[in-house]
């Protein structure tokens, strides 16, 4: 343990020094205990590390390290109760410690009390360090650091629990920024998305926890998609029947814009239910130009494929009476709070996709 050796070594006078930003006033005898304790401590022997720790605090009880890493290993033994005098103990002698705050608030969580510890996650997270820390020895989590990442996640998660899935998955999108590997926040990411209706991401983020060796991923995939599997089942076809004026558009060629915005391009995308009388939809393209609308693409018959909280996709089916398959038609229909936003025409065999703006 490098960084602690130099900053628990044993002194022989009282001094300064600098963590993290910060001024400590250290003592020669309190730092001996400490170092005690911290040998003890990575020794898995909790008991032994608490009674050196208690020592260290004897002699300079103002220093709130010692009673951050008390706390920690009375946490790890299972002493809850202890541990959590400790870190506010520690917390009031320092009420910026992140690193106390985000202890604080798991005591909370393993007493089920998800509303105090996002309280204190969310003081903890306020209060973090930004950057890469393992040029000074504290990288990983180890008894006086915590990662951001590890931070956010947990928030995230807690939040999540509480039904609150649009603020936790804001946490979790900063775990996942700080280091897009960390396993941990997918899982929650997912199944939050999931029950917020957004089907298709809420399965990327799944597979992507699965992906980076999450065990619960694996089980957590199957539920959701017999969920899915068995919400398609129950829920009819919505009662698509629209008219989308668009004011123009713009043309995509394997992902890459090729043409528009047109400045000005009226067109108009027909959405209704099968004029042949069969499963699903019919869509029509008008264009709108000028005194008399013309048929820009002659009708199309799609059904549903997917459904979430903002978005209708539909998929050719069949062909037409000369043989071409609607298959190679596609369109996504865009929507907030019952209100097309936006459509998009997907030629598939051609990988082309045209996007009409309101």
């Amino acid at each position: 343990m490098p960084f602690f050796d130099d900053l628990f070594g044993r002194k022989k006078k009282s001094e300064k020094v600098n963590i993290l930003g910060k001024e400590y006033e250290i003592n020669p005898e309190a730092m001996i205990f400490s170092q005690q304790g911290l040998d003890k401590y990575s020794r898995q022997d909790y008991r032994g590390a608490i009674d050196a720790f208690s020592k260290a605090i004897i002699v300079l009880p103002e220093n709130q390290n010692f009673y951050l890493m008390r706390g920690t290993s009375y946490e790890d033994m299972g002493d809850d109760l202890s541990a959590g005098k400790d870190f506010r103990k520690a917390l009031e002698l320092e009420p910026t410690g992140c690193v106390a705050a985000y202890r604080l608030g798991m005591v909370y969580f393993r007493k089920k009390d998800f509303e105090t510890a996002v309280t204190w996650l969310k003081k903890s997270i306020n209060n973090a360090p930004e950057g890469n820390l393992e040029h000074i020895g504290i990288g990983k989590n180890n008894i006086i650091f915590v990662a951001k990442k590890v931070i956010a996640c947990n928030l995230g998660n807690f939040l999540t629990q509480l039904k609150r899935f649009e603020e936790g998955v804001k946490y979790l999108d900063i775990a996942i920024n700080e280091d897009p590997n960390y396993p941990n926040p997918y899982l929650p990411k997912g199944l939050a998305l999931v029950q917020m209706g957004r089907n298709t991401e809420g399965m990327k983020c799944l597979e992507k926890a699965d992906e980076l060796g999450v065990s619960q991923a694996k089980p957590a995939i199957q539920f959701v998609r017999q969920l899915i599997s068995q919400n398609n089942q129950q829920q009819k076809d919505p009662d698509l029947e629209f008219v989308f004026h668009s004011s123009d558009h713009l043309r995509y060629e394997n992902g890459v814009l090729i043409s528009g915005p047109h400045g000005g391009a009226p067109r108009a995308v027909k959405v209704e239910g099968n004029i042949n009388g069969g499963e699903g939809y019919t869509v029509s393209m008008f264009n709108t130009q000028g005194e008399q609308a013309s048929v820009q693409m002659a009708p199309k018959q799609m059904k549903l494929i997917d459904l979430d909280g903002n978005k209708i996709v539909l998929k050719g089916y069949g062909h037409d009476s000369f043989g071409a398959s609607f298959a190679d038609y596609g369109l996504t229909i865009k929507h907030e709070e019952g209100n097309i936003t936006g459509c998009v025409l997907h030629m598939l065999d051609r990988n082309i996709d045209i996007e009409y703006l309101p």
